[in-house]
């Protein structure tokens, strides 16, 4: 008998836009096949119409055409409520988490349970106990989830699921953010929802994930499906080929290439700094050289935030520097992020829908963000100039887009990463703090921001890289720098980079 299916989409097709602009079609008559109780993979680069495709599965967005049978029912999934219903349950890359509410609060969002009048918190702290439990997690009572690290960020989003009485679960970039000890333990969990019984469709840009995990897998290119692979037929070179579609893998950019200067840039001694919430940094001690990249390795939450806001010169939300300096070409840095800005302090931060870009601006105007007097004259902005400089950079950083006055929110994640990229480094930097600069990236892309980055070392610029993914951290450092509890744990140079040394270095343990 064929396995009983646990979705199954036929013919879908999503078009956005109205005229007399064109149509953008999304999903181009894409089936996705998916049987019960397998993790099925669905990889493809930004903008291929994974993110669409999962949207509908959710009922976020409707099909224009096409059928949906979840578990062998026909369903109209029009609102996400109604996906809910169903057993639909999405774990966002980006959290729907309300920060200053604890993980249970969270879990039980929307569906209380009590009376309308009075919330049985102790059922409520119960249930959600006992499906932590089973998962093999400890949530805490009484911690707002924005205290929590980002891996019980998303074990509360997972566990919201499962209250909810969720049969699939969409986990849509779940490793981007993790420590390698932190995605094992994710798998782990994992594993025990399909032991449950459990559908898991995971999107990914990660092919090890996809090798080492999936049953099954489906590749997007261009909104249609490329190809789809069964556990015994998947490849790395047959998925990168398959979501690349010219049969060339873009490989990791190589450190090994650029030759460092031992003219320090940025120099930090003896930094410590105290913050209301997260940890505090103690005597940290840091040379980042000409041509160099530095990077910095450690478990979320371990005050990689605290060291970029230090040195960016952000003392909002009580961070103070309470000891010790950061110079730059010798010369103590100025207080305030903007003085900074201007000696070539650069930020590619983590979190670029809220940090990087304003959603509602055109692409044109995220390009000049603080940037504007560039293009300004007694009688105002030269828009076009500005419209000029906007089109050359778009086609420099292959910005897919319909053109500079195209709304930012309206890009996919990818591309939304390159104009916080171009707008960083057009402005000729001296150091760059990058900090998960590829999270959420294909492979092509990412690739295409580490070439950036290693451009800017290239001319003699330094980067400040901060990533969890220690292969692609490896392969860009020159050096890294462990951070663990606030402190330097650690200082590799890249002859010794070994993945394990620097997992035990992030969890505390000494090699």
């Amino acid at each position: 008998m064929p396995p009983t299916l646990a979705v199954d989409m036929r013919a879908i097709i999503k078009r956005f836009g109205a005229a007399p602009e064109p149509l953008v079609v999304a999903n181009d008559s894409v089936d996705l096949i998916v049987p019960q109780g397998e993790l099925h993979a669905v990889v493809g680069e930004n903008g291929a119409g994974k993110s669409t495709l999962m949207h509908i599965l959710a009922g976020l967005q409707q099909a224009d055409a096409g059928s949906i049978e979840l578990f062998g029912e026909q369903l109209d999934l029009s609102t996400p409520a109604s996906a809910i219903r169903a057993g639909v349950g999405l774990v966002a890359q980006h959290f729907a988490l309300i920060p200053t509410f604890t993980a249970w609060e969270n879990v039980i969002l929307g569906a209380e349970p009590g009376s309308p009048f009075r919330l049985d918190a102790d059922t409520a702290m119960a249930e959600v106990g006992r499906l932590a439990d089973e998962l093999g997690v400890h949530l805490p009572h009484d911690v707002p989830v924005e205290r929590l690290p980002v891996a019980l960020q998303q074990a509360a989003e997972i566990i919201k699921a499962l209250y909810r009485k969720a049969r699939l679960i969409i986990l849509d970039e779940p490793t981007a953010a993790l420590s390698p000890p932190e995605a094992r333990r994710l798998f782990d969990i994992v594993n025990r929802l399909q032991a449950g019984g459990c559908t898991i469709i995971l999107v990914t840009h990660r092919v090890q994930d996809v090798l080492d995990h999936a049953a099954s897998a489906t590749v997007l290119r261009n909104g249609r499906v490329a190809a789809r692979f069964h556990q015994n037929d998947l490849t790395a070179n047959g998925l990168v080929e398959a979501i690349i579609g010219n049969g060339s893998q873009s490989g990791l950019s190589d450190a090994r290439t650029i030759r460092t200067s031992k003219s320090v840039l940025l120099q930090i001694r003896g930094l410590d700094v105290t913050a209301e919430t997260g940890p505090a940094l103690s005597n940290i001690e840091l040379s980042l050289h000409s041509g160099e990249v530095l990077g910095i390795a450690g478990v979320a939450g371990n005050g990689q935030d605290t060291l970029v806001r230090a040195i960016v010169g952000d003392t909002g939300g009580g961070i103070s520097v309470t000891a010790g300096s950061i110079d730059l070409n010798g010369r103590q840095l100025p207080s305030g992020i903007a003085a900074r800005r201007r000696l070539g302090i650069s930020l590619i931060p983590e979190d670029r829908l809220n940090e990087g870009i304003i959603a509602s601006f055109a692409i044109r105007d995220n390009l000049v963000l603080g940037d504007h007097q560039r293009f300004s004259s007694p009688m105002g902005i030269r828009y076009g100039l500005l419209d000029a400089d906007a089109e050359n950079v778009i086609e420099q950083f292959d910005i897919r887009a319909s053109g500079g006055l195209q709304p930012a929110g309206h890009l996919s994640g990818g591309n939304q990463q390159k104009v916080v990229v171009a707008r960083e480094l057009t402005r000729e930097p001296q150091v760059v703090i990058a900090v998960q600069p590829t999270r959420g990236l294909d492979i092509r892309a990412a690739a295409f921001v580490r070439d950036r980055l290693l451009d800017v070392a290239r001319s003699g610029g330094a980067v400040l890289l901060i990533s969890h993914d220690l292969e692609k951290l490896m392969a860009a450092s020159h050096r890294i720098a462990v951070l663990a509890r606030g402190r330097i744990a650690g200082l590799l140079d890249r002859h010794a980079f070994d993945e394990s040394v620097l997992g035990q270095l992030m969890t505390g343990e000494h090699p």
